[in-house]
Order: C-alpha cells, then sequence, then structure tokens
C-alpha cells in the first residue's frame, strides 16, 4: 500500500517544478509587469497566456527564446509609456508633468529599440563583400614581393634621364658615343704640313 505522505510529495514537487519553470521563463515575468502596470484588468495567468500566442509567430525561428523575450519585454515596456502618458497628463503641477513625460519617453524609447532588435533578428541586415575580379590568363605571384618604389627609380634606365635633360636645353651625356677627337689625337694631318708653301730652290 502506497503511503499518502509519499504522493502528496510528489504532487507538491511536480507543482514547484512547474511554477519554477514559468518563474524562470519569459512570459510570467512580463504577465507579472504588465499586470503591475495595467492594474486588475486582467489577471496575471490570462496575460501569460496572451503573451505566449503573441509569441507563437516567431517559434519558427531558432532564437525562440530570445525573441520571446525581447516581444515580452516590449509589451511590458509599451504598458509602463502608457500608464506614466496617462499619469502625467492628469499631473496638475508643471515639474510632475515633466517628470513623468520624460519617464514615459524613455518607456517608449525602450520599447522601440526592444522592437527594432527583434526586428534585426528576423530580418539580419545584409553584409556586403568586396569581391576582386580575376582576368582569364591572369597570374597572381603571392610570394614575390613587388618592388619598392626606389627600386623602381634605381631601375629607370639612364638614356631616359639623358633625354629629359637635353629636353630642358642641359647638355647630354651619353656615355655610349664616341669621344670628339681632340688636337692631341687628331687623325687629320696637320695644317702646315696639307698647306705648307714648296721652298724655292736657288
Amino acid at each position: 500500500m502506497n503511503d499518502p505522505h509519499d504522493s502528496r510529495a510528489s504532487v507538491n514537487s511536480s507543482i514547484h517544478k512547474k511554477n519554477a519553470q514559468h518563474i524562470t521563463g519569459s512570459a510570467m515575468p512580463a504577465a507579472l509587469v504588465v499586470a503591475g502596470y495595467s492594474g486588475s484588468l486582467a489577471e496575471p495567468l490570462a496575460i501569460m497566456e496572451e503573451l505566449k500566442a503573441k509569441s507563437a509567430s516567431i517559434q519558427a525561428e531558432d532564437l525562440d527564446l530570445v525573441e520571446q523575450m525581447l516581444l515580452h519585454q516590449a509589451i511590458a515596456l509599451q504598458s509602463m509609456f502608457m500608464d506614466l502618458a496617462v499619469r502625467a497628463k492628469g499631473e496638475t503641477s508643471l515639474p510632475g508633468m515633466q517628470t513623468l513625460t520624460q519617464l514615459a519617453l524613455k518607456a517608449q524609447s525602450g520599447s522601440r529599440a526592444t522592437l527594432q532588435t527583434l526586428a534585426e533578428l528576423k530580418n539580419p541586415r545584409p553584409v556586403f563583400v568586396r569581391q576582386t575580379n580575376v582576368a582569364h590568363n591572369q597570374q597572381v605571384n603571392n610570394g614575390d614581393k613587388p618592388p619598392s618604389r626606389v627600386e623602381k627609380q634605381r631601375a629607370a634606365p639612364i638614356e631616359l634621364k639623358a633625354h629629359e635633360e637635353d629636353m630642358h636645353g642641359y647638355p647630354t651625356l651619353d656615355t655610349r658615343a664616341a669621344k670628339t677627337a681632340g688636337r692631341a689625337n687628331s687623325p687629320d694631318p696637320a695644317m702646315g704640313a696639307v698647306h705648307r708653301t714648296p721652298k724655292r730652290r736657288g
């Protein structure tokens, strides 16, 4: 025969476990916040069931818990905004109205930011990747180091530099050209030998 105390303990353990699942979930905390700011319009359990129904449309994604949490937080913040906005309208003093209005706008901004995060999870922003187009017969040598600017300058031909100087009117030095013959090594005969007056015979 089973002990009734054991059966009662098993039932209490199951109830506590189920309550713990609700408390550590996302729907019940959000439902408590919504119920706290909405007054006695609905019971927390009914609000929790409605939050679960609203999150059913996004359960097809992998980030179920995160998306549900964001949605529930956005709804809770929206309830805070509505409560603060109504209280600000009924405030008679200007400082009190300004304080409540600022708090209401902060709650509205938090709800909007939460919904924006949820939208980015559902529809991620496109990532643009730059792609380098390579020609069909192009060869890329990744191991070769590209020549530096100094090496390019050193590898420039001397003739180009001499030509540039010549265009500006400066004398051009060309080491390949034959040297101009001077008087010491001139192949022509001396002027005296060519045009010498013959001696008169006596």
